[in-house]
């Protein structure tokens, strides 16, 4: 049923034996779709009050069949496409209060998707190889199935993995600039709600992988002219394999900057620049609590049963057992002063200076070990000595799920 998605060979070349080089694709190609949109409105309510909105919109495509030779179908390996997709939303209101004093409000939404994946390997139906009742447990079910990973050493691999990531951002920014005698002094507040979306979908189809040990003369040979892949391919004995169960999860984290800056005319020859600004950065949330709180050397690890005596330390999770349901604190120190100066010497001269402080906002998207697991497939149960000849159902007592947290 799998030898059906090898193409035909079509190449030769005489500079090695000819079942060497005998698949190639001349025409090889990469090709790039983009388009971009741009649409802003601008209005004027009257005097002391403007306006504009914005949509920006655009789709890169990039195709590219780099994994192996073959043209069509699920198996084919390859950015197909690599989606590449943005969307920003801004709408802007401005108003005067009066003499020296303007408001300012200013509110986006942006959107991110990256996505390399093999279309044609979507909606795949694996009960052409296996059993209904283990490709139901596929946690590419969730795309309609995936064609599975068929990797056979020396020769094409069919099909690949899929990993779509997805970012949701919303920003709201209110600033007032007040102009009072010697003093301009701008204000604001910088909000950021954001939002990451990951779904990983690598090996959730199966994989399934072929080397020459099962083929070879002697056990562990490290002789290249014993055993043969794909002749272990066609006895239906893997080597290795696995099922990969892996979490999709939604990150999400708050921001906020308070600011202030002066800048204050003391005499003519003389301007201070003043300021200051507050980053707080709020700690990441997963919507369904699949995050790792911390490492906690006080607790019995439960392996203390199987090695007959007590293992302390063990990871624990965020909203279980009394954990918080962030894994650190809301970050409150981040004080950043500015200062400034120019001095007017003479009408040639001017001396500047200036000091600040700044902060790199972490972005860190924390841990969820024990939301992932793989099923490995047994290829051998005496050490590599007799296969288990497990390609026809390679999985036969089903794929594993994490615990999550649900063992503590």
């Amino acid at each position: 049923a799998i030898m059906k998605y090898f193409p035909d060979p079509n190449n030769t070349d005489p500079s090695v034996a000819p079942w060497q080089r005998n698949l190639a694709w001349a025409e090889h190609f990469n090709k790039d779709l983009f388009w971009n949109w741009v649409g802003k409105v601008d209005h004027n309510f009257g005097a002391n009050d403007r306006a504009f909105f914005r949509w920006a919109e655009n789709e890169r495509n990039e195709i590219g069949n780099r994994g192996n030779a073959i043209r069509s179908g699920p198996a084919q390996v390859g950015q197909l496409p690599l989606i590449r997709s943005n969307r920003a939303v801004v709408g802007d209101w401005v108003h005067i209060f009066g003499a020296g004093s303007v408001f300012n409000l200013r509110g986006g939404y942006t959107y991110f998707l990256e996505w390399s994946q093999s279309r044609d390997a979507f909606n795949f139906d694996a009960t052409e190889f296996w059993p209904k009742s283990l490709v139901d447990q596929f946690p590419s079910k969730a795309l309609g199935g995936i064609f599975p990973r068929i990797e056979v050493d020396d020769f094409e691999q069919l099909s690949r993995g899929t990993a779509p990531n997805r970012n949701k951002n919303w920003s709201l920014q209110p600033n007032v600039s007040l102009t009072r005698g010697a003093h301009n002094i701008r204000s604001g507040l910088d909000m950021r709600w954001t939002n990451v979306h990951n779904e990983n979908y690598n090996n959730s189809g199966g994989r399934v992988q072929f080397n020459r040990d099962f083929t070879e003369r002697t056990l562990n040979s490290t002789n290249v002219l014993e055993g043969n892949s794909f002749a272990s391919f066609l006895l239906g004995a893997p080597s290795s394999g696995e099922v990969a169960v892996n979490p999709k999860p939604h990150y999400k984290w708050f921001f906020m900057a308070p600011w202030i800056q002066d800048d204050w005319r003391v005499t003519s020859n003389l301007t201070l620049n003043l300021g200051f600004r507050w980053d707080v950065n709020g700690s990441v949330k997963e919507a369904n609590n699949m995050l790792n709180y911390a490492f906690d050397p006080t607790i019995v690890n439960p392996v203390s049963a199987r090695v007959g005596q007590p293992v302390m330390g063990g990871i624990r999770f965020v909203g279980v057992d009394g954990a918080p349901d962030r894994p650190w604190k809301l970050d409150k120190n981040n004080y950043q002063f500015r200062f400034g100066t120019a001095y007017t010497l003479n009408d040639k001269t001017v001396l500047r200076a200036g000091y600040g402080k700044y902060f790199l906002n972490p972005t860190s998207q924390g841990n969820n070990a024990g939301f992932s697991l793989s099923t490995p497939l047994i290829a051998s149960n005496d050490g590599g000595r007799t296969p288990t000849y497990a390609l026809s159902n390679p999985w036969p007592d089903g794929i594993q799920k994490p615990p999550g947290s649900a063992l503590g």
